[in-house]
């Protein structure tokens, strides 16, 4: 009785670390996202009814410099967007073609959408760096 008891406890410990590993990686936005920063044309954001273009090649740059710095961890289906107050839709561009899509909600989560294979993914927002104060400035 002993040995049973032992080795439960031993696969439920066992099953804790597997499921908390799991759980606990973080990706970067490079991780996620199967784009050569260096091969976006554009960004278009879509905010409260307006659209931003950008165009410039500095500005494509800085944007998507901060993106590549957000880290975020995998969510559970249907987990974001639920109660959110405010939302970016981010579209990249590459060779003036539609590549990803982003849906930003309250800089909580993340969805990405992948243009040719049609696959969406939701992630939770770890760490945003300067993601959001640079959304906020476009829409001032």
């Amino acid at each position: 009785m002993k040995k049973i008891l032992f080795i439960l406890l031993f696969l439920v410990f066992f099953a804790f670390i597997f499921y908390y590993a799991y759980t606990s990686k973080t990706y970067n936005f490079d991780d996620i996202v199967n784009i050569d920063k260096k091969s976006i044309t554009k960004v278009e954001i879509k905010h409260d009814d307006k659209v931003y273009i950008l165009k410039n090649k500095r500005e494509v740059n800085r944007f998507v410099n901060a993106l590549y710095n957000v880290e975020v961890k995998k969510s559970k289906s249907g987990a974001s967007g639920k109660g959110s107050r405010e939302s970016y839709w981010v579209r990249l561009f590459k060779n003036d073609k539609e590549s990803y899509g982003l849906t930003i909600y309250d800089n909580h989560y993340l969805d990405t959408y992948h243009f040719s294979d049609k696959k969406l993914n939701q992630y939770k927002i770890v760490e945003t760096n300067n993601l959001m104060s640079q959304l906020e400035d476009l829409s001032k």
